[in-house]
């Protein structure tokens, strides 16, 4: 197996509208495409663990997915 599908069975792709958890068989994680979206990674050093999340504008200007957004990744933060 050549570098790159090695590479390629490690990465986690994080589509619109969706936060993503790395793990240990997929450690590399990122997202693409976010303009005019909005994007975030919050990253743990010690567990060496990475949250992204990229979310459309219309998505997040609805007060009712701001709050559904937020619980979700509070979810997945505990």
């Amino acid at each position: 197996m050549d570098k790159k599908e090695e590479l390629t069975k490690q990465f986690m792709m994080v589509d619109m509208n969706e936060i993503g958890i790395s793990t240990d068989e997929k450690p590399i994680i990122g997202t693409q495409g976010l303009a005019p979206c909005v994007g975030f990674i919050l990253h743990n050093v010690i567990h060496k663990r990475a949250i992204v999340g990229h979310i459309s504008t219309d998505t997040l200007i609805s007060e009712y997915n701001m709050s559904m957004f937020r619980i979700n990744l509070i979810e997945l933060l505990y």
